[in-house]
């Protein structure tokens, strides 16, 4: 069965927003999968509660977790002794604590 001009456009048409739609969600995910796996507030938190100032949130930090560890979130700040540290504070859920890893 031939198709027409029209017919031909419209699945053409269908092609290029469906491949939009799958760009537009990988961007998406891009930069949501991030964001979600952070906790700024509690980082800040555990530092400054282990005697760090000046805390400054770096980002997601995906290799220094373990495998129990559900968020990885990355810091620069003054530790306690008053030099600059990096590293990240990771972290589970409900029942375990934070813990801090530097670099």
């Amino acid at each position: 069965m031939k198709q027409t001009i029209a017919q031909k456009i419209k699945r053409s048409v269908t092609s290029v927003g469906l491949g939009c739609s799958a760009l537009l969600g990988c961007i998406a995910l891009y930069f949501c999968v991030p964001a979600a796996c952070t906790h700024p507030k509690r980082t800040t938190k555990t530092l400054e509660a282990a005697g760090y100032r000046s805390v400054e949130i770096t980002g997601w930090r995906p290799f220094m977790k373990s495998d129990s560890d559900w968020f990885s979130t990355g810091f620069r700040a003054i530790g306690p002794n008053g030099q600059e540290v990096t590293g990240a504070v990771t972290g589970g859920l409900v029942f375990k604590g934070n813990t801090i890893r530097t670099d």
